[in-house]
C-alpha cells in the first residue's frame, strides 16, 4: 500500500479539473482582469496628472504676468502721485502758504521770499 499512495496522488493531480483547481483558475482570471483594470486606471491617472501639470504651468505663467502688470501699474500710480504731491507743494510755496523767509545774497543783498513748503509744514 505504501507504493500505491504516490501513484494515486499522481493520478489525482493529472486527472480532470477538480472544483478546487477550477476555482483557482477563476480566481486567477478575476485577478488578471483586475490587474488590467488597474493598469488602465494608472494610465488614466498619469494622463490626468500631465494635463493638470500643464494647467498649473499656465496658471503660474498667468499669475506671473498679472504680478508684473500689477507692479508696473503700481509704479505708474505712485509716480503720478509723487508728481501730484510735488505740484501741490510747489503751488503752496508759490502762494506763500508756508510763510516768508529772509534770504541773504552773497553780494550783501537781502530779500524776502516764500518759504518752500513741505507736508510737515502744511500739517498734513
Amino acid at each position: 500500500m505504501a507504493r500505491t499512495f504516490p501513484l494515486i496522488a499522481i493520478l489525482a493531480l493529472a486527472g480532470c479539473d477538480t472544483p478546487q483547481s477550477q476555482g483557482t483558475k477563476d480566481a486567477v482570471a478575476r485577478l488578471e482582469i483586475r490587474v488590467i483594470d488597474l493598469e488602465a486606471k494608472v494610465t488614466e491617472l498619469q494622463a490626468q496628472r500631465a494635463r493638470d501639470a500643464k494647467y498649473t504651468e499656465a496658471i503660474a505663467a498667468s499669475l506671473d504676468e498679472a504680478r508684473a502688470n500689477h507692479d508696473s501699474l503700481r509704479k505708474v500710480v505712485n509716480g503720478n502721485a509723487e508728481l501730484d504731491n510735488k505740484e501741490a507743494l510747489a503751488e503752496a510755496t508759490a502762494r506763500g502758504r508756508c510763510g516768508q523767509e529772509v534770504v541773504h545774497y552773497p553780494d550783501g543783498g537781502i530779500a524776502n521770499r516764500n518759504r518752500e513748503c513741505t507736508w510737515k509744514l502744511l500739517g498734513k
